[in-house]
């Protein structure tokens, strides 16, 4: 009996020891991690870890818990679980740089020694501009290499390179530009071929000033974010276009009534920071203009350019009768040729005498034709009365004449 009771026993410890071992096996004490340990900078990493003893698992880097502005812009959480036991959470991290290398874990468990995490840093990718026609710059902001000093209104190119880099499908090469401060914007092409755009080059079959500006060349590289084409940037310089600017004349001759306002406005090609203005009268005597050192002259902006316009209030045909000469003024040099205008001036009532002119030819016109009209009625008038005269005398006689033959 006794040996019965002990076969039991035995069984049924047995069978405790089988379950004990298969719990063992479905809900491991550990945690386990699947997802690479070295990628490449701006690649994809993906880390899922499985625990199967922690009902909230929560990912953290070095120890610390990742901040939450992180999953908004970089990183992606997705979780999941097997079954009932086992638990999942996989951390996605779109774009990998240097401030993501580190070791990463999913729960607090002392037993859980994470995931370590290193990063394998590209070496920097130089990006160059290969010039068309033009000069090194004396002056820029830029690096002397990134700057050309070329002429406005001729050919120009300028092609971004990728210095020992080799290029493939998933990159390309992007051109923008930023003039007087403003945003960059991408360069595209414009006036049906003057400005052609392809594979990180840009072509001019004429450039003009408002294209003397900062361009950005962008090495991109195309990327699948939350099923959707993305370009990411992952080099950049700084490239800068110099030219001296050029001044014309909206007006290279015209006339102004004196007493009224003269308007004498410089349009600037390229890039300039103020313009400056010299009078020339009919004596040859040169004046420069400033604004306020006359009540009467005035300066204004013109296209965004300071000075580029100036007023003379209650013009006087003695004094401001003359040539006006502008210059634009930029940082790198004063234009290369400057505008000038000539004003005339003329007397508030100059109009009226050729009106008056044309008024008295009209009159004495009128008159001519008066008198040669009155004078040719009265000369046939007389020529008629001396015609019709016999006619009168005889015609009766004659009719009577020959009424009496009939009879």
């Amino acid at each position: 009996m006794k040996f019965y009771q002990c076969l039991i026993i035995s069984i049924f410890c047995y069978v405790i020891l089988l379950c004990s071992n298969s719990e063992a096996q479905t809900a491991p004490s550990s945690v386990v991690y699947e997802g690479p340990s070295i990628v490449n900078e701006s690649d994809q990493f993906t880390l899922t870890c499985f625990a199967g003893q922690f009902p909230v698992l929560k990912w953290r880097r070095n120890g610390e818990e990742i901040p939450f502005e992180l999953f908004e812009s970089k990183y992606v959480l997705q979780t999941g679980g097997q079954n009932d036991t086992i638990r999942s959470s996989t951390l996605v991290i779109s774009s990998v740089s240097a401030e993501d290398h580190g070791n990463y874990t999913c729960t607090m468990d002392s037993d859980d020694y994470g995931h370590e995490l290193k990063v394998n840093f590209a070496p920097p990718i130089k990006l160059k501009a290969e010039f068309g026609e033009g000069q090194r710059c004396q002056k820029t902001i830029t690096k002397p290499e990134n700057c050309i000093f070329i002429t406005l209104f001729k050919k120009f190119s300028m092609k971004c390179v990728a210095d020992g880099f080799s290029m493939n499908n998933s990159l390309t090469l992007a051109w923008y530009y930023s003039r007087n401060n403003s945003e960059y914007s991408l360069v595209q092409p414009a006036d049906e071929g003057r400005r052609k755009v392809s594979d990180g080059r840009i072509d001019w079959t004429l450039i003009k000033g408002e294209e003397v500006a900062y361009y950005t060349c962008k090495l991109m590289h195309k990327k699948m974010v939350s099923d959707k084409e993305e370009l990411v940037p992952i080099a950049q310089d700084i490239f800068e276009v110099q030219a001296l600017p050029i001044a014309v004349p909206v007006f290279k001759d015209f006339t102004v009534v004196e007493g009224n306002t003269l308007n004498v406005t410089c349009a600037i090609a390229g890039k300039a920071d103020r313009v400056t203005w010299k009078f020339i009268n009919t004596e040859k005597v040169e004046k420069i203009l400033l604004n306020g050192t006359d009540n009467r002259v005035e300066m204004k902006p013109f296209r965004g350019v300071p000075d580029a316009t100036v007023l003379i209030h209650h013009a006087n045909a003695t004094l401001d009768r003359g040539t006006y000469n502008c210059t634009a003024i930029s940082a790198i040099g004063n234009s290369v040729v400057d505008g000038s205008s000539y004003v005339r001036l003329k007397g508030k009532y100059a109009a009226l005498g050729p009106f008056l002119g044309i008024c008295a030819e009209v009159i004495i016109l009128c008159t001519i034709i008066l008198i040669y009209e009155k004078k040719r009625d009265k000369t046939e008038l007389e020529e008629s009365d001396t015609d019709q005269g016999p006619e009168t005398k005889s015609s009766p006689d004659h009719g009577q004449d020959s009424v009496r033959y009939r009879k």
